[in-house]
């Protein structure tokens, strides 16, 4: 870590985020921004999705992220979530996502 006058250098912050977002135990998905259909495509997932998930990387990779939907995941918060991201406003709420085994 290079300290600049107190400060880290902004190279340094990209890979001191990028190692603690990998090391985190928070699954983090984050896909394009793309709404309508077909969807949006998982662009990169953290090593505590694919322990939650079941699947490898290769296999979420390109993936919608509606594959790990099942029937408690709740239409309306996923609606909201659309809504909210159309809008350009954060999200705040709670879907309930399976593992490839359909099994929460």
């Amino acid at each position: 870590m290079t300290l600049r006058a107190g400060r880290i250098a902004v190279s340094d912050n990209a890979t001191i985020l990028a190692t603690a977002v990998e090391q985190s135990d928070y699954p983090l998905l984050v896909t394009t921004a793309k709404l309508d259909s077909p969807g949006p495509e998982i662009v990169y997932v953290n090593e505590a999705v694919t322990r939650m998930t079941g699947d490898s990387r290769e296999e979420l990779g390109g993936a919608t992220p509606h594959i790990h939907e099942g029937l408690a995941t709740e239409r309306s918060e996923l609606h909201r979530l659309k809504d909210d991201l159309r809008a350009g406003d954060s999200f705040e709420g709670c879907t309930w996502e399976y593992r490839s085994n359909k099994n929460l």
